[in-house]
């Protein structure tokens, strides 16, 4: 049995509030007779850094991987996912750049649904999978018939939107310093 990180309450919460809390302290920095670059500058970065960390609330769970499935915990419930639901897991995808992101089938809604999970650092550095994402890709290719890594998301894409959306922000950070 698998579990996902003890600090994902960080992770979902202290993060974007924290955003929220530079924009609003370089919204009240506006209103001095200091340089406004500076201001600007808050303002940017935490504009910025709630563009990326948006959906963590809303998508960001515990989880627990069994032999039976996925167990995603959220606030008064708990949801068992059997492997042969996931459609697949990727590291590194754009809606939770450091997380890991699960797509997967909904069978009582009827709907697919990504769901992340904070990876545990005791295995897995950089690009490679962490054990417990290692494992649900070992139980996902044999429980699930129409898993194909092929449906996989690109990571090289994703990164490459993640610039993308850090060019702007580097271009005023530089332009206002």
């Amino acid at each position: 049995m698998y579990k996902s990180s003890p600090l994902t309450p960080i992770f979902k919460y202290v993060f974007p509030i924290g955003s929220l809390v530079i924009i609003i302290a370089g919204i009240l920095k506006l209103n001095t007779p200091d340089d406004p670059s500076f201001a600007t500058t808050y303002i940017i970065a935490g504009l910025w850094s709630m563009l990326l960390m948006h959906r963590l609330p809303l998508i960001l769970k515990n989880i627990t991987a069994t032999e039976d499935g996925l167990v995603i915990s959220e606030t008064s419930k708990k949801i068992l996912v059997s492997y042969k639901d996931i459609e697949w897991t990727t590291k590194f995808h754009f809606l939770s750049p450091w997380f890991v992101t699960i797509k997967y089938y909904d069978n009582k809604s009827g709907k697919h649904k990504l769901v992340s999970f904070a990876p545990n650092k005791k295995g897995g550095t950089g690009s490679s999978d962490d054990a417990m994402t290692h494992y649900i890709n070992e139980k996902i290719a044999t429980e699930n018939p129409n898993y194909s890594k092929e449906n996989v998301p690109s990571k090289t894409k994703n990164i490459l939107l993640l610039i993308a959306a850090f060019i702007p922000f580097a271009a005023l950070f530089i332009y206002m310093g």
